[in-house]
């Protein structure tokens, strides 16, 4: 699993394909900052390896859009290899960030298969703070606004009490925990972000972990309706993958603790649908599925961060 082959050609993406790495992303002296990014070819970590270089580990087990994807790593160290199992020797350096974004997302799945969800999940997050309490790493962690469930206040901000409704949910809780229990037991840095419904370029558009956005866009480029789940009155806060990424950077220089990363806007599916225009037809409700997400992000804000991109401007420009 160690990033040993510099200079291998770029050929397939399961054939450990390191090639030269990017220096761009240093710290607060100049200096070249080591990172790891588990989960750097998915829909999120892909952005964030093309915004700040570093190493990555991907086990590759959630589909991915074919080569085109893969094109942002002809300059980045890349891994086949499972967080779970990653020990201290497998890796060439050790880190001064992990941005630790490998999971199984999605709350249906983690309802048809817990098991796999919490194994994932929270194994491969305790795996990746053993690394980092070796290494004296500074952790970033994606969470969810998923685990607010249907919060009873709106805007939630980040010390509302939780309401887990899915085992995804459950899962992220707990990786919450183990990080706060990790930074009083050893002095662990982390960061955890809550991150509100992301959309953008790369984002899953079939199966079952494609947005609600990538599913409608999927769907209007093929000219069938548009499948509303529900009534279609559920409100959602998107927040688009380079805001998302603009935080995961400022966080390695801030605060330990808990920050939203949303708008402080939601529209519901209904409205959502509406932009895209066309046809659509409602399909039953889903357990685990919550009404409402909304931001508070006064917190993020205090550390320099604020979203730039508006829902509207993004659905305008891929309709144009």
């Amino acid at each position: 699993m160690g990033f040993v082959d510099h200079g291998t050609p770029f050929l397939d993406p399961r054939d450990r394909c390191g090639v030269r790495r990017r220096d761009r992303n240093r710290d607060l002296d100049g200096e070249q900052m080591n990172i790891l990014v588990t989960g750097g070819c998915g829909f999120i970590g892909s952005h964030l390896v093309d915004a700040t270089g570093g190493d990555i580990i991907d086990n590759l087990a959630t589909p991915f859009m074919g080569w085109e994807y893969w094109l942002h790593f002809k300059r980045c160290n890349w891994s086949f290899g499972d967080v779970r199992t990653a020990k201290e020797g497998d890796f060439d350096r050790p880190y001064k960030v992990i941005y630790h974004l490998a999971a199984i997302p999605r709350i249906q799945p983690s309802i048809r298969d817990p098991e796999s969800t919490f194994n994932t999940n929270v194994m491969g997050t305790l795996a990746v703070l053993e690394l980092a309490k070796t290494w004296r790493s500074k952790v970033i962690f994606a969470s969810s606004s998923s685990v607010y469930g249907n919060a009873a206040f709106l805007p939630t901000d980040e010390h509302y009490e939780l309401d887990i409704r899915s085992p995804y949910s459950l899962s992220k809780k707990v990786c919450e925990d183990t990080l706060a229990l990790y930074h009083r037991l050893y002095g662990l840095e982390y960061v955890v972000l809550r991150f509100f419904n992301v959309y953008g370029p790369r984002q899953p558009m079939t199966g079952g972990y494609a947005t609600v956005l990538g599913i409608f866009q999927d769907q209007q480029a093929k000219g069938t309706p548009l499948t509303i789940v529900g009534d279609g009155e559920q409100r959602r806060d998107f927040t688009h993958v380079s805001d998302v990424v603009r935080a995961c950077q400022m966080a390695v220089d801030a605060p330990c603790g808990i920050y939203n990363i949303g708008t402080g806007v939601n529209y519901s599916i209904n409205e959502i649908a509406a932009m895209f225009g066309g046809p659509t037809v409602h399909l039953p409700e889903r357990p685990g599925e919550y009404r409402a997400t909304l931001a508070s992000i006064e917190k993020a804000k205090g550390i320099g961060w604020s979203p730039k991109i508006r829902l509207e401007d993004y659905l305008n420009g891929i309709k144009r």
